[in-house]
């Protein structure tokens, strides 16, 4: 597989760190990512089993797979985000450019990876003791029913640490508007979690799919008149969510249904208990901050090729030619400065007016109706160059710089 590489115009290389437990060593898995007839596809190449070790040893051994490669055709480190992985990118970098006077192209770290910590982030924020959060809701009216039989001695009482937390969790009267909450932002991110883990290229998606949670989320605590200015990609970044004065006032945070019936009910059984409430309120705005601020932090929207190359999905080539092309001439851009592409951008974008031009009236219900769940970008885009006038370049976009999520 390696030869094959060699040969190849370009090429990914992803690495994951991980702990053998039966070993009790680091465990550095490395795969290699490329074009093969018309799929990207992702294979195997090797591991290493390290001691304590720092980015420098990592290294050597991510440098001595690269080395029987070549060091000309990769393009791109796809990983995910502690800051030792970034120094492994930067050193990889430097000797890249050293040697071959070109760069990789920066993409960001594993999309999967961030949005699983954001929500770990902002469950860490607050003091709520939630597990399991659907499963802990079906059973909790039967829990309710097995403490009270334990009371009342209808049945032995367990003197078990678990039957200890239960008795303690079902006091706070609250805790079914935590868990309902807990539930309302996991299923937010669920379906991005669910769709990225796959092998087929994603990155072209990614940035209209974090977009609409990063937007979801900081509308729930951001006021609307702050929202409002914030309608592309680049100005949901540019919103202060961490001052103050963009903040609702606690009592008017966005829930759901549930989440407010839950309120509601507790409101109904507690009258007098409007402190417990606004501490849940607040609880529940420090965990959105927390999520949005990871988010923020380290989301691939801030990279303007991850934005541009939404060109590349289907649906949003297909809306409008004008900002198709200004995205395609950014992602041209960055592949000059990259030294990835040579100098033929003008006939680029020429063969590429000319596809949308003429290509585009007979396909344009399969650009339109495009299902990243079902389909894949990489077979769609090699059909429509077999129909019509190849776009030079295309398969560089959509391929080389295609995301993984096989962590």
């Amino acid at each position: 597989m390696k030869a094959k590489a060699k040969k190849v115009s370009a090429y990914v290389l992803l690495f994951d760190e991980s702990l053998n437990r039966e070993m009790k060593k680091c465990q550095l898995d490395i795969h290699v990512r490329f074009w093969n007839d018309n799929q990207v596809k992702s294979w195997y190449l090797t591991s290493f089993f390290m001691g304590y070790h720092t980015a420098d040893q990592m290294y050597e051994k991510i440098e001595k797979v690269r080395s029987d490669m070549g060091f000309q055709n990769l393009i791109q480190l796809s990983m995910d985000g502690p800051n030792v992985n970034w120094k492994i990118f930067s050193l990889a970098q430097h000797n890249i450019e050293e040697q071959t006077g070109k760069k990789m192209l920066n993409v960001g770290s594993c999309g999967l990876h961030i949005l699983h910590n954001a929500f770990r982030a902002g469950c860490a924020s607050t003091d709520w003791d939630v597990e399991v959060a659907e499963h802990a809701l079906q059973i909790l009216p039967f829990l309710k029913m097995y403490i009270s039989a334990a009371k009342t001695k209808t049945v032995t009482e367990p003197i078990t640490k678990s039957f200890k937390m239960a008795q303690m969790i079902l006091k706070d009267e609250l805790f079914p508007a935590k868990l309902n909450f807990f539930i309302m932002v996991a299923r937010e991110i669920t379906p991005f979690l669910v769709l990225y883990q796959t092998d087929k290229p994603m990155l072209p998606f990614m940035c209209s799919d974090l977009t609409n949670i990063l937007r979801s989320l900081t509308e729930k605590f951001i006021n609307p008149s702050v929202m409002k200015n914030a309608a592309t990609p680049v100005k949901l970044l540019q919103v202060d969510y961490a001052n103050p004065v963009n903040h609702m006032d606690v009592t008017k945070l966005r829930f759901r249904f549930v989440t407010k019936r839950a309120l509601e009910e507790h409101i109904k059984n507690n009258p007098g208990a409007e402190k417990l409430r606004f501490e849940f309120r607040q609880n529940c705005k420090v965990f959105l901050l927390k999520m949005v601020t990871k988010l923020f932090e380290r989301a691939p929207l801030k990279y303007p090729l991850v934005r541009s190359l939404s060109v590349w999905d289907p649906r949003v080539f297909h809306k409008s030619k004008e900002l198709s092309v200004r995205k395609l001439t950014t992602i041209l851009r960055i592949l000059v400065e990259a030294g990835r592409i040579e100098e033929k951008c003008d006939k680029i974008l020429r063969e590429f007016g000319h596809f949308y031009d003429h290509s585009m009236i007979s396909t344009s219900d399969s650009f339109r109706n495009f299902n990243p769940r079902s389909g894949r970008l990489d077979e769609f885009y090699d059909e429509q160059t077999r129909l019509s006038p190849p776009v030079e370049g295309s398969k560089t976009c959509l391929g080389s710089l295609t995301w993984s999520s096989l962590y």
